[in-house]
């Protein structure tokens, strides 16, 4: 007896990040602003769960942070984002 792995993708369809998964892209990008944010400030994270900047532990945080969020960036960091803009 072993778990079916197919029967359990279905039960949590929508509430990780699969092989191949369309959403991967997207999520990626919020990865690289925290690397970008780290190098340009040396603070990569925010403590908004809205936030791309959000330091997600789970697949369930990163996708709401990275995907479903109603904003990209918090107040905050998105003001940081518009100085960083008006220097280039």
């Amino acid at each position: 007896m072993g778990i079916d792995l197919l029967s359990l993708k279905e039960e949590f369809k929508g509430k990780f990040i699969d092989y191949e998964d369309p959403r991967t892209t997207e999520i990626m990008k919020g990865y690289v602003m925290q690397a970008i944010f780290f190098h340009l400030l040396g603070e990569p994270f925010c403590s908004d769960k809205n936030c791309r900047l959000y330091n997600a532990h789970w697949q369930e945080e990163v996708i709401h942070a990275q995907i479903e969020s109603r904003y990209e960036f918090c107040p905050y960091h998105e003001e940081i984002l518009k100085k960083i803009e008006s220097m280039l």
